[in-house]
Order: structure tokens, then C-alpha cells, then sequence
């Protein structure tokens, strides 16, 4: 038996990234077709009025352009991208229960809480610090519900100073035994830039989207 029971699509989107450096270093395609189009519209108009080497130049400038945008995305990943990148290694290290992959991505005072009183939430499911988060997923997931599945279905990721962020990731994670339930959830995940990269210094239920997960109390 397969029963999807999805979250609830009650969750805010966080703000998008200023429009340059989203064009120049995350999303490139759109100002590498139309730095295309221009070389190739500058081309035809110099070509047509018999003035072939400004259509090479133009041309090749446009295209030199364009290619230029693709090896900048390439070469540079902005904090945003960084921590959509940290948190799908969060979100897997969690399933798959694996401490020493999960421990680096964390902060060791992370909090784990329920900020926002979630419909059934754990009782005893917030933890102060790294030891206890850790703890908590050897516990759950680890031991007594490991999952059968789990897939990062979206993620979003903002910037709100020099070194901290936060993320929101909605997650289906799929549960072992004869029924099989695919639970999809929200999560807020607050971000500090450390020596090594970003770690995780909160972590909050935003939609848990299933009564079901009572049962972790």
C-alpha cells in the first residue's frame, strides 16, 4: 500500500537574489542567448551592408561574451549557491542517519526546535547543541525509523548578511515497513559561514505536512 500525503502549501518563499549576480553566476543561460542574439543580429546587419570584417568583429565579440558568462558561472559559486549545495548534503546525511558526514555541516551549538509550534511536533525533539541533534537522528532514524527513501524536492536559499543565511528545503522522505508512506515536509535551516564553509546553527519544522509523525513521541 502507497499513501502520499503532502505538506501543506502554506510556506513563504524567501526572497530571490539580486537580478546581476543571479544572471552572471547562478543562471546563465538567459544572458548567454542574448549576448548570442546579438552577435549573431550584429553580424547580419554589418554582413548586409557589405561590411564583412565589422560583422566578424562584432560577431566574435558577441559570442567571446557569451562564452565568457558560462566560464564565470562556472568558476564562481555565490554564498547563495553554497548553501542550497550545504543543505541537500544536510537533508542526505540526515536520512541515511550518517553522523560523521552530518557533524561537519553542523554548528556545535546548533539548535534543534520547533520555533513555530508545528502540528505534531516530538515532544522531546529539540536539542541545544550538535551532540543532541546527532543523538536524536541515530535515535529516530538511525534505530527505530529508518527510511527507505528520502529526495530534496526544492530548495530555496537567501543571504541576510555578511556570513549568515538561511534556507528552506521541502523534503519526501519515505517510510520502511509494510506501508510504505511518503511524508513531504517544509524545514528552515539557519546558515553561518565557518572556516571550512557553512554550518548549520538552526533548524525548525516549518509544515510537517502528515499527523502521522505523533507517533515519534
Amino acid at each position: 500500500m502507497n499513501i502520499g500525503l503532502l505538506a501543506q502549501m502554506t510556506v513563504p518563499a524567501l526572497p530571490s537574489p539580486p537580478l546581476v549576480p543571479r544572471l552572471l553566476f547562478e543562471e546563465p543561460l538567459l544572458l548567454t542567448g542574448i549576448l548570442i542574439v546579438l552577435a549573431v543580429a550584429g553580424f547580419v546587419v554589418f554582413n548586409a551592408r557589405g561590411k564583412v570584417k565589422q560583422a566578424i568583429v562584432v560577431g566574435g565579440i558577441g559570442f567571446l561574451l557569451a562564452a565568457g558568462v558560462q566560464v564565470l558561472a562556472a568558476m564562481v559559486e555565490t554564498p547563495r549557491e553554497q548553501m542550497v549545495t550545504a543543505t541537500t548534503a544536510l537533508v542526505t546525511a540526515t536520512a541515511h542517519a550518517d553522523g560523521s558526514r552530518l557533524s561537519p555541516l553542523l554548528d556545535p551549538k546548533v539548535h534543534l526546535s520547533n520555533g513555530r509550534n508545528v502540528s505534531y511536533w516530538p515532544s522531546g525533539a529539540d536539542s541545544a547543541d550538535r551532540s543532541e541533534v546527532l543523538e536524536k537522528v541515530q535515535k529516530y532514524l538511525g534505530n527505530e525509523y529508518p527510511l527507505e527513501e528520502c529526495a530534496v524536492l526544492e530548495t530555496q536559499a537567501v543571504v541576510d548578511g555578511p556570513g549568515v543565511g538561511r534556507s528552506q528545503v521541502r523534503v519526501r522522505a519515505t517510510t520502511t515497513g509494510p506501508f510504505k508512506v511518503p511524508v513531504v515536509s517544509w524545514w528552515r535551516v539557519d546558515w553561518k559561514q565557518g572556516k571550512d564553509g557553512w554550518v548549520a546553527n538552526g533548524i525548525e519544522p516549518l509544515d510537517l505536512g502528515i499527523a502521522g509523525l505523533g507517533r515519534f513521541r
